[in-house]
């Protein structure tokens, strides 16, 4: 059975993947093992191993703290479909604080009708 810090790094790996724009056959590549291991370390089935982790932080650019901090606070959901996760991705590289606030206030108006 999984543990439930396992589940979290995998689900941390996923999203963080995810938000790169990767497949798990593309990531895959990069860290050199079948997309099948990918899907195991992404549901926890398989541990994955401090140098592993290192790795994949690197190919993500992700600090390694970022897969243990804030349990369930920004996991995607299960069901985000691709343009969720290319909205989240274009929404990430605008520069301009002040013109992400006015577009998650029109976003949030769109989503409220």
């Amino acid at each position: 059975m999984a543990n439930i810090v396992d589940i979290h790094v995998g689900e941390r790996v996923r999203t963080r993947r995810l938000l790169a724009g990767l497949s798990q056959d593309a990531f895959a590549g990069y860290l050199g093992v079948t997309f099948q291991q990918i899907q195991k370390y992404e549901k926890g089935a398989n541990r994955i191993s401090a140098s592993r982790l290192y790795r994949i932080a690197k190919i993500l650019d992700a600090p390694i703290t970022y897969f243990f901090d804030r349990a369930g606070e920004t996991d995607l959901p299960e069901d985000m479909s691709r343009e969720g996760l290319e909205l989240i991705r274009a929404f990430s590289r605008i520069e301009d604080e002040g013109l992400r606030k006015h577009l998650l206030l029109l976003i949030k108006a769109l989503g409220a009708n």
